[in-house]
């Protein structure tokens, strides 16, 4: 393919070059030559290809399909498909904050935990099921039929060209059309309220709006800038998608900050919940941060929800390093006081991105005053729970962030 960027072919020539790389790839019979994982993908009929490569095919001029089904995990590609449908970036990440709320965007997930995966709707009975938890489950038949979709129901491209109709046609809750409404919405926040109210209506129980605001941040912080329809170069993954903020001063706009929604300390908090779904490891995050995301993306990243990867600290320190690019002084819940890059004050006085401190465990506050906190809480949870937010409960002190980047100098 270098040899294909440096020699300009004809428009056909080039769409069946492409074509050509997939099928040999996907289909050779020289299995031996293939390392272990892509012989797993083919063994399981998955087609196997280089994202890279598939990117540079699809925007030649579309011939393997709709540019915007790129990206190297669901959320992504689920992202890149809002906004080859024209809709903005803070459009586009208010729906995927939704469903990773629903689902995590995985298109064979069951409803409840732990997590359980079916390519068949009837599996989960009543339940819902799917990237927009269709409940019951197999509504979504009758769904796909009524919108012309022929494509396996299972498939991530099905269950989005089916949510697009949804938007565009009759919601979930019985609305219809609600796309110009939704495309009216102003801020983040409205937009994915609005899409919540007018596609999934949960119970007010059970609707954990603040939730979804954050996931929506964390899907603008991490696909808003530099996806494949932008000047700017595609993310690496060696940041999690939540890199090293730009400048490292209040108010500056990096990938953990909201685009600039969201200064200073708040990051933290942001940059840790990128690991909500992901569970509790102890010692997980103590090495340098810089190796951890290394490691982290090595094994599937954040495509791979539920994997155990931090503990209390371990998730504070990277979360630091993915906000601000400051590896700060290692510490464990029995050294946090001789953190440089830390001051101590009153829990009282704990904002958002301050480190909460009890004997033996450390959690950041999500609430003025700490009254409720995130963080990486115990292996013995059920994985939904190990990294989570809860009510605060018998925190003694409290340790603000002053080093590069901090609002609280």
């Amino acid at each position: 393919m270098k040899i294909l960027r440096n020699i300009q072919f004809s428009s056909l020539i080039f769409r069946s070059l492409c074509l050509l790389v997939l099928a040999t790839v996907t289909f050779s019979t020289s299995a031996a030559a293939l390392p272990a994982d892509q012989k797993q993908l083919i063994e399981n009929n998955i087609p196997y290809y280089d994202i890279r490569e598939a990117q540079i095919c699809a925007n030649s001029s579309g011939a393997l399909g709709d540019p915007s089904l790129i990206g190297s995990e669901n959320a992504e590609i689920a992202y890149n498909y809002m906004r080859g449908n024209d809709l903005s970036p803070m459009h586009a990440a208010a729906v995927i904050g939704n469903l990773m709320w629903e689902s995590g965007v995985m298109p064979e997930r069951i409803q409840g935990s732990p997590i359980r995966l079916s390519k068949d709707p009837n599996d989960a009975g009543s339940l819902g099921w799917g990237i927009m938890q269709w409940t019951p489950a197999t509504k979504i038949f009758g769904l796909m039929e009524q919108a012309g979709i022929t494509t396996p129901v299972y498939e991530l491209g099905s269950q989005l060209q089916l949510e697009w109709w949804h938007m565009t046609n009759i919601a979930p809750p019985g609305g219809r059309n609600i796309l110009p409404g939704f495309k009216a919405t102003t801020t983040l926040e409205d937009a994915t309220k609005y899409y919540m109210d007018k596609m999934e209506a949960p119970k007010a129980a059970t609707a954990a709006l603040n939730k979804r605001i954050e996931y929506a941040r964390a899907a603008l912080a991490k696909y808003g800038e530099g996806t494949v329809d932008s000047t700017q170069p595609i993310p690496s993954a060696g940041g999690g998608g939540c890199g090293p903020s730009s400048a490292g001063a209040p108010g500056a706009t990096g990938p953990c900050t909201g685009n600039g929604d969201m200064v200073g300390n708040e990051a933290i908090l942001a940059c840790a919940r990128l690991f909500d779904p992901y569970g509790y490891l102890w010692g997980g995050g103590h090495e340098d941060p810089e190796q951890f995301m290394r490691k982290f993306n090595a094994t599937g990243g954040f495509s791979q929800p539920f994997k155990q990867v931090v503990d209390c600290s371990g998730l504070e320190m990277v979360a630091i390093y993915l906000a601000f690019g400051v590896k700060i002084t290692p510490y464990s819940t029995r050294s946090i006081q001789t953190v440089k890059e830390f001051r101590e004050i009153p829990v009282s006085q704990s904002k958002p991105g301050d480190i909460l401190w009890r004997q033996g465990h450390t959690e950041i506050a999500v609430t003025d005053g700490g009254t409720r906190t995130f963080g990486a809480k115990s292996a013995k949870k059920p994985p939904a729970d190990q990294i989570a937010e809860t009510k605060s409960s018998g925190y003694t002190k409290a340790y603000t962030y002053i080093g590069k980047g901090s609002t609280r100098q």
